[in-house]
């Protein structure tokens, strides 16, 4: 039903003669093991949202694929947001996939990560629950956003400068 709902927003879109850029979800094969469980359920999701992108000419930014954003630096303290530098790689990807540049990767290997005494993991795992997941779910299930109250940093369309100073064209 999500998938119905998306691809009859992109149809609309590109009716309107918008160009419209996707992402899909993001492999959870290496997160914490709840957030692993859904890895099935993101799979599938991404296969409706590469054939809706298929289907009416939108660009796809492969976030699945970006396998650099596996490294923990990546993502915030509370692994659900991504870091600075994790904003940083995936808005370079975007760019990347809209100008057609987007990188050939190769392999599917993750990157490694330290292994953790049993007791040590369940410990981390449960403090990650009470102090990230647990309050995210519970704002979710009651409709308010991390973001509700807050004043936007640049309110006002604002031109964003490239590297060497120069003015990024607009459409």
């Amino acid at each position: 039903a999500l998938a119905d709902e998306i691809e009859s927003a992109v149809i609309r879109l590109r009716e309107a003669g918008s160009a419209v850029l996707m992402s899909n979800g993001y492999d959870t094969e290496t997160a914490s093991p709840l957030l692993r469980a859904v890895r099935p359920r993101v799979a599938t999701f991404n296969s409706h949202l590469w054939t809706i992108a298929q289907r009416h000419g939108c660009y796809m930014l492969d976030v699945w694929g970006l396998r650099e954003l596996y490294s923990p630096e990546m993502w915030a303290d509370d692994r659900i947001h991504l870091s600075a530098v994790g904003h940083e790689l995936v808005s370079r990807q975007a760019l990347a996939t809209l100008e057609g540049t987007a990188a050939i990767r190769r392999g599917f290997a993750m990157p490694e990560r330290p292994g953790r005494p049993v007791r040590q993991a369940v410990a981390e795992e449960t403090a990650w629950v009470r102090t990230h997941l647990g309050p995210w779910v519970s704002r979710r299930l009651r409709g308010v956003s991390s973001g509700d109250g807050l004043e936007p940093k640049v309110p006002t369309l604002t031109r964003v400068r490239g590297e060497g100073g120069q003015e990024a064209e607009q459409d």
